[in-house]
């Protein structure tokens, strides 16, 4: 007892020993609070997820504290249907702990498209037009008409499709192309023939 009646009566040094105590928990806080920030800034490495479906990224992403998200679904015929086609943050990426990767899969069915307006254009149009939504299986079928080289219809099934109608990407697609062997001029002999007969009407009247 009489060891600690100096302390407990010394005013001053009860504040030091007070103040000694205070400061070494600052010091324990502030490594303690050190660790844990520098662990959750702690760089991890995205996998390369593309090819792989989301019951093989499940497991692998949480294993390294990521989280995912289907974002949108595509078709593109180099993956396997089902599987991921692309990743943002991409495969190789540096990100912290908790990051949710935005995952796009590859379509289980064929894409499906909405026609253009093809007639009246060039076959050169046409089919730069219809390549370019995806439209791959288009095959050209001239056809008499009046004009070189103008589309007058699109084929699809043996039915003429127009803008607007639907179609799976991989469809089969013929694309009517006139050759201009016909004059636009020349009167058709169906048209001779119906002039001819309204002549013989009129005499035959008067």
């Amino acid at each position: 007892m009489k060891i600690w009646t100096p302390i407990v009566t010394n005013i001053y040094l009860r504040h030091f020993i007070l103040a000694c105590i205070i400061f070494a928990c600052i010091v324990v806080g502030i490594l303690w609070w050190l660790d844990i920030y520098t662990r959750h800034n702690e760089a991890i490495t995205v996998p390369e997820l593309n090819g792989l479906s989301i019951e093989e990224v499940a497991p692998l992403l949480s294993s390294r504290t990521l989280q995912y998200v289907v974002v949108d679904s595509v078709f593109n015929k180099n993956f396997a249907p089902g599987k991921i086609v692309s990743s943002v943050p991409s495969g190789g990426s540096k990100v912290k702990q908790g990051r949710t990767i935005y995952i796009t899969l590859n379509s289980r069915g064929d894409r499906i498209i909405s026609l253009p307006e093809v007639r009246d254009l060039s076959q050169r149009q046409a089919l730069s037009m219809l390549t370019s939504l995806g439209l791959v299986n288009v095959q050209v079928e001239y056809v008499s008409g009046a004009y070189v080289d103008l589309v007058t219809g699109l084929i699809y099934n043996n039915e003429e499709v127009s803008l607007g109608d639907k179609v799976p990407s991989n469809a089969l697609l013929y694309l009517r192309v006139s050759m201009g062997d016909v004059d636009p001029n020349e009167t058709a002999p169906s048209e001779e023939l119906d002039n001819d007969n309204n002549d013989i009407l009129d005499e035959n009247f008067f």
